[in-house]
Order: structure tokens, then C-alpha cells, then sequence
């Protein structure tokens, strides 16, 4: 009889396994496709040069062509230490028509100050101005050039300090940053 409930012991413990396994793997799955998504729709914003704030993604309706123009901006021209930022690249063909985005290299012309990682997102180092700009992966053709300053932040309010709200209900904040030098700024990327 010992042995018959050993046996029928490991069986249920077998038919358990197998149901957690097939639980954790249909669980797994799920999680898998949520982040497939998600880096998808991510990939998307970042090769298609949009902000992804706030914007139609628009590389997929565009046509592809010859570029004749680069045009770079950017959010702001001051920036906090340490902070990132995606500038917006935006392609155009010899009649002045939007075309699909193209491989480019980022320039900056001093590298302590920022740097730009693989996917464009730029970074600011230190302190100084530098600046940036965008040439087709050949060099045969330049951006315009942006220059960023990284200002020396002393320390930040918010403005207003004080605010009421209805339910739902929405209202800017200003940052204003009071630099090193004694400035007052409200344009800073922080």
C-alpha cells in the first residue's frame, strides 16, 4: 500500500509540474508580448525621428526619396547638467517635400560638454556651449548646426507655488532657474 501512495504521490506531483510549467510559459508569453509591443512602438519614435510626445508618427506615410535638406531642432537651447533630450530630425527632397528619415552620424564639436548615443538621444555632460548637428551616414550632407549651452544651475522654483484645481483640471508650471552667474532662466531642459 506504501508503495501504490508513493506512486500516486509522484504522479500528482508530475501532473502539477507540468500544469505550473504550462501556467508560467502562457504567463511568460503575455509578459514577452507586452514588452514586444512596447519596444516596437518605442523603436518606431526613435527611427522615425519623432518626439513621441504628443506626435502623429509620420515616417510610415512619408516617401522615401533623395534628401536635399536636413532640418535639426531642438526642445531648448539651455540645458540642466545631466540631462537627456531627443532632438527631431526632419528630411526633405529637392522640391521642398518631407521624405522618410535616412542613417545619419551626430557631430558635436566638444564632447565633454554632450554626447549623442546610437539611437540620437543627446546627453549633457558639463557645464559649456556646444554644438550639434546631423550629416548623412555618407558626409555628403549636413543639418543645420544647433548650438547648447549647459548653464550652471544654482537652484529651481516652480512657479506658481500655489495652485487650486478642479478635478481633471490642468494648469502650467514654469521652472525658473537661477544659475551660477546670477541669470534667471524658464527655458532650461531639466
Amino acid at each position: 500500500m506504501a508503495k501504490k501512495i508513493r506512486e500516486l504521490a509522484r504522479d500528482l506531483e508530475r501532473q502539477e509540474r507540468a500544469q505550473y510549467g504550462k501556467k508560467e510559459k502562457e504567463e511568460l508569453s503575455e509578459i514577452n508580448a507586452a514588452l514586444d509591443a512596447w519596444k516596437n512602438q518605442f523603436l518606431a519614435q526613435v527611427l522615425g525621428g519623432s518626439s513621441g510626445i504628443g506626435e502623429p508618427r509620420l515616417s510610415q506615410s512619408l516617401p522615401s526619396g533623395v534628401p536635399d535638406r536636413i532640418e535639426l531642432s531642438v526642445a531648448g537651447r539651455k540645458m540642466g547638467r545631466g540631462v537627456f533630450t531627443k532632438p527631431q530630425l526632419k528630411f526633405f527632397d529637392s522640391n521642398g517635400r518631407r521624405i522618410r528619415p535616412v542613417p545619419v552620424r551626430w557631430i558635436v564639436d566638444d564632447p565633454n560638454v554632450l554626447v549623442v548615443d546610437e539611437l540620437g538621444v543627446v546627453q549633457s555632460l558639463t557645464y559649456g556651449k556646444a554644438s550639434l548637428r546631423a550629416d548623412l551616414a555618407d558626409g555628403s550632407m549636413s543639418s543645420n548646426e544647433v548650438i547648447i549651452e549647459v548653464v550652471h544651475i544654482r537652484s529651481i522654483c516652480i512657479e506658481p507655488e500655489e495652485i487650486e484645481l478642479p478635478m481633471g483640471g490642468r494648469r502650467k508650471l514654469d521652472a525658473v532657474c537661477l544659475c551660477e552667474d546670477g541669470t534667471e532662466l524658464r527655458d532650461v531642459l531639466l
